[in-house]
């Protein structure tokens, strides 16, 4: 009797090559879309290089940042002692003692040599930081300070490091330095430029006069000053009031010869670069009068023999006055004695000039660059 056919199920074998050839029809299908597209839906591009890892950086210290202003206004010449006052602003650092520091510099403007340094550090007080933009804390923190005080000669002049500098300008300067122990240290400097006047103008007229020359007076100057173009003398007529006799003193003397009696008025001016300075006083010119001569002749014994001190003394004071009344009688007679007879008038001739005079003083010089030496040096005259 025959058997059936056993019928055999296909191998696994067989169904992996079948899933195989299904998935790679699968695969090259969609290797054929362009990038980003699938079967008409469209997908987000994919970068070629996957994103690093997040990871995080501290922020960068913020620059401390300052300025400095001088507040106070100078001019050309700076009269001492005189007030400075002075701000001080910096960004991301506050305003403390001990971390911010404050000089007083001055230095010659024409030697360019430092003069003087002051530490004005003791000066500084807390002042608390705010912020810049308080919508955005980020930008920073700002703190500013005021500083007012009186310049002296102490603070500006130093003679032993500039000898000159009664005579040269000055530059003043401010500087500031602030530290922040985060974001660092930052500073400033504002300068000005002026000429310090730290000697008080004082002046002095000497006057000298002779016995023999009673009417003639030297005049000379005492003076101290800064920036001094020239001292000057005016002396006015006590009774119009008008100058009659002017004369430069800066550099030497000048005599001046009056007889007329009376309390002449006189100014003194030293000329500076900032300012006229004046000194008034009074010159009396005294009549002229007698000059008695007196002196003692002392013996231990007396000129008449025979008769005591006293009584020679007696008799020669009864000789000595009437011979002084005797004398007395005939000066009078002789004084007023009556008129003496007038001579008649003659005519007035103008006698000339002598050459080379000076119409001011009355001085002669042997040549017109003499006279024109005399004439600028003297009386200021060009």
């Amino acid at each position: 009797m025959d058997q059936p056919k056993r019928r055999t199920r296909p191998g696994v074998g067989f169904v992996l090559l079948v899933f195989a050839l299904v998935a790679g029809l699968a695969l090259g299908a969609t290797a054929a879309l362009p990038v980003g597209h699938s079967a008409g839906v469209r997908a987000p591009a994919v970068s070629a290089h996957a994103a690093p890892l997040a990871r995080t950086v501290p922020a960068a210290p913020s620059p401390v940042v300052a300025t400095a202003a001088i507040l106070s206004t100078f001019a050309t010449y700076t009269i001492l002692p005189a007030p400075l006052s002075f701000m001080a602003t910096v960004t991301n650092s506050s305003i403390e003692p001990g971390f911010a520091g404050v000089w007083l510099n001055i230095t010659d403007f024409t030697t360019s040599k430092l003069c003087v340094s002051n530490d004005l550090s003791s000066a500084v007080y807390p002042v608390t930081a705010t912020l810049v933009n308080a919508s955005n804390p980020a930008v920073g923190t700002i703190s500013t300070a005021y500083w007012s005080l009186d310049l002296t000669s102490d603070m500006v002049v130093n003679t032993t490091a500039c000898p000159n500098f009664a005579l040269d300008p000055a530059i003043m300067s401010v500087a500031v330095s602030f530290t922040d122990p985060t974001n660092g240290t930052g500073g400033a400097a504002s300068t000005v430029q002026t000429s310090f006047i730290f000697m008080p103008v004082t002046s002095q007229l000497n006057i000298v006069t002779t016995a023999s020359a009673p009417s003639t007076f030297t005049f000379s100057a005492t003076y101290s000053a800064q920036y001094v173009g020239r001292v000057a003398l005016s002396v006015y007529n006590p009774t119009t009031h008008l100058v009659t006799f002017t004369a430069s003193l800066a550099h030497g003397s000048t005599n001046w010869t009056q007889t007329i009696p009376g309390a002449y008025p006189y100014t003194l001016s030293v000329y500076t670069a900032f300012g006229v300075f004046n000194s008034t006083g009074v010159i009396n010119v005294i009549p002229p009068g007698s000059t008695f001569y007196n002196s003692t002749t002392w013996v231990n014994s007396t000129l008449i023999s025979g008769l005591s001190s006293s009584a020679a003394g007696t008799l020669l004071l009864i000789v000595g006055l009437l011979i002084g009344m005797i004398v007395a009688m005939v000066v009078g007679r002789m004084v007023w004695g009556g008129p003496r007879a007038v001579p008649p008038a003659q005519p007035w001739a103008q006698k000339p000039a002598a050459a080379n005079t000076c119409n001011v003083c009355g001085q002669s010089f042997a040549t017109p660059e003499e006279l024109a030496a005399h004439s600028k040096s003297e009386h200021g005259m060009q």
